[in-house]
């Protein structure tokens, strides 16, 4: 699947462009104040300005910049940065999204685990703001940080110094997530979805506009993660869903809700190893592609054999030595007591 581009060149031409503004140490001063960057009436700045995306693009150009160019310096390791070892338990993630449970239990993040609790600690410093009175957020670093708060280490961090708004914030935190490693399509659909329900923009498209990307992978993204809370739960990754998925799925919702929604109860608990891809035909009730004959096995005993034809149903074939009509009978009633005690759901 194509990723979602990360910009637009044509929007970055039309952006007015602001240097870069170190402070003390290589540490960003805070955000100049906002009237003060406002251009003068006539300007080809004042022109941009006149729609929202512009002027959020505009107002928010100097802190990305910051936070861009403390990115570079913290990937470099840059000793001149202040940083500051902190309780991991008194960081604490915000309310706009971040990574699956299922990112945290990954080969690489126990591998990232390893080399944190091998050095004591994470080298490289995570990036936070502090909320008076609440301790401290996660900018970005949530896998450095939740490594540290598992090995009962302290998390090196740098402290934001100056305002950042809850815009801004979810924007580094998208960039930064997108540009490290990049996160499922779950994580991003659960990621804009707060956004939009904490009003940091009016609307999928601003939020596109505002992050550098797609209108329609936001929308692509939001239909993954608005699936409902059992359809979710039969993968054994969300973060495997793709949006075709979500596609196929929303469509069966609509049609036989229930259905599905019965199918997601019974695979919650039976879907350990299956593909996302196989989940899928099970929860729409699909005939899988290329699905091979599945022996019928009594004691190391061939007893015949089963598969699905074109409509799904399962089709049975027995030895010959077990097609007899008494065993047919047999069968027959075995069948009926299965399903008369519920061993076997209709």
């Amino acid at each position: 699947m194509s990723r979602p581009d990360s910009g637009s060149k044509a929007a970055s031409e039309r952006s007015p462009r602001r240097p870069r503004n170190g402070g003390v140490n290589g540490e960003p001063k805070a955000p100049p104040n906002t009237r003060a960057r406002i251009p003068s009436p006539g300007s080809q700045a004042a022109t941009l300005l006149r729609t929202g995306a512009a002027a959020l693009r505009f107002l928010n150009s100097t802190v990305q910049q910051q936070l861009a160019e403390m990115r570079r310096k913290l990937e470099a390791f840059d000793d001149t940065i202040p940083t500051i070892k902190l309780d991991p338990t008194k960081v604490r993630a915000t309310g706009l999204g971040g990574r699956h449970e299922s990112t945290f239990r990954s080969q690489a993040f126990r591998h990232l685990k390893d080399l944190i609790l091998h050095t004591g600690g994470n080298v490289q410093a995570i990036l936070v703001r502090e909320v008076p009175g609440l301790g401290y957020e996660i900018v970005f670093g949530h896998r450095r940080h939740r490594a540290c708060l598992e090995l009962g280490l302290p998390v090196l961090a740098v402290v934001w110094k100056g305002a950042m708004s809850d815009a801004e914030l979810f924007a580094a935190m998208d960039a930064e997530n997108r540009g490290r490693q990049d996160p499922s399509t779950f994580d991003q659909g659960v990621m804009y979805s707060a956004a939009l329900g904490a009003r940091l923009y009016t609307s999928q498209r601003r939020l596109a506009e505002a992050i550098g990307v797609s209108h329609t992978w936001i929308r692509k993204a939001i239909l993954v993660a608005a699936l409902p809370e059992s359809v979710v739960n039969a993968f054994d990754d969300p973060c495997l869903i793709q949006p075709e998925h979500a596609q196929q799925i929303a469509a069966a919702l609509e049609a036989d809700g229930g259905a599905v929604l019965k199918r997601a109860a019974a695979l919650s608990s039976s879907s350990a190893g299956l593909k996302a891809a196989e989940v899928v035909d099970q929860l729409l009730a699909r005939v899988p592609r290329g699905k091979t004959v599945t022996p019928l096995m009594y004691w190391q005993r061939v007893l015949g054999s089963w598969q699905h034809d074109a409509k799904g149903r399962a089709v049975i074939t027995l030895e010959a030595e077990l097609s007899t009509p008494a065993s047919m009978k047999q069968l027959e009633i075995m069948l009926g007591l299965a399903l008369a005690t519920g061993q076997v759901e209709t």
